[in-house]
């Protein structure tokens, strides 16, 4: 039997446990974001057919989601299989929705209405800096050298 000594420091240490798990998961986003942020700004500079550029752009942005699903599943204690594992690594946009619905149940609509608005948020991220970097490095021909430049 548990004395009330044992049980408040095992509350504590889950407590601690918890602190550090939402502390990296929102480190894994700010890092996604930001990631996100220079791609906007690389993709402006790089040819639109390439697609092995594309690859290597896109790389880590699949690497920060699956970091934040595999230390999601840590906190959970959620143990994550094979097939799972490579639905997210290789169908990311659509393993994080499954991801969250087998970790949360259909119940916890919050958790995915938080996904779709943080992925649409990247998106916007992406977009918005692609268009500033256009807009400031490109004139209306797509020629470089716009209005800062000339």
């Amino acid at each position: 039997m548990l004395d009330a000594g044992e049980t408040e420091f095992g509350r504590r240490r889950q407590l601690a446990a918890d602190y550090l798990y939402r502390g990296k998961k929102k480190r894994l986003l700010e890092w996604l974001f930001l990631y996100v942020g220079f791609l906007g700004i690389a993709l402006c500079f790089t040819p639109e057919d390439d697609l092995l550029i594309d690859l290597i752009l896109g790389l880590p942005v699949t690497i920060l989601g699956v970091a934040w699903c595999f230390t999601d599943a840590a906190e959970r204690s959620f143990r994550l299989g094979p097939v799972m594992k490579l639905f997210l690594i290789f169908f990311f946009i659509f393993g994080i929705f499954v991801y969250l619905i087998r970790t949360r149940g259909m119940r916890e609509w919050r958790s995915l209405v938080t996904a779709i608005a943080c992925i649409v948020a990247l998106f916007a991220c992406l977009f918005g800096t692609a268009y500033l970097t256009a807009s400031l490095f490109f004139d209306a021909d797509g020629n470089q050298g716009a209005i800062w430049f000339s």
